[in-house]
C-alpha cells in the first residue's frame, strides 16, 4: 500500500509506525494535537507537548520517518508490546532498541 505524500512542513494529528533504531522492529507511535497544543507519543511514552509543532519533541520525528497505521494497529502494537515484555523477553517487540537479528530467533510455534 502506497501512502499519499505529506507535506514535510505540517504535520497531522494521526498514528504511525516508526523504527527506533535501523533493522529494529516497528513501534507504535500518535501525533496529538488537542486544537492548542501538540504532543508525540512513542511506544507509549508522551513526549512534552508544545503549543508550536517544531518545538514538540519528536513531533516532525514521527511525521517525517514514520508509515501511516489505523488506531486498531497502533492499539495492537502497544499490547503486543506489553505482552512482550512480561512474557517473550526475546521477541523483537520487547526490545525495540535492538536490531532485529533473524538466524537467532526462536522459532515459531
Amino acid at each position: 500500500m502506497t501512502e499519499t505524500p505529506r507535506r514535510v512542513d505540517q504535520p497531522a494529528p494521526g498514528f504511525f509506525l516508526l523504527r527506533l533504531v535501523r533493522g529494529g522492529p516497528h513501534v507504535p507511535a500518535a501525533i496529538m494535537f488537542d486544537g492548542l497544543q501538540w504532543q508525540a507519543v512513542i511506544n507509549g511514552e508522551p513526549r512534552e507537548a508544545h503549543a508550536d509543532p517544531a518545538f514538540a519533541p519528536d513531533v516532525f520525528r514521527i511525521w517525517h520517518g514514520g508509515r501511516t497505521c489505523t488506531e486498531t494497529e497502533y492499539r495492537y502494537r502497544l499490547q503486543l508490546q506489553a505482552w512482550a515484555a512480561k512474557h517473550a523477553p526475546a521477541h523483537p517487540a520487547a526490545r525495540p532498541r535492538d536490531r532485529i537479528d533473524l538466524p537467532n530467533l526462536p522459532p515459531v510455534i
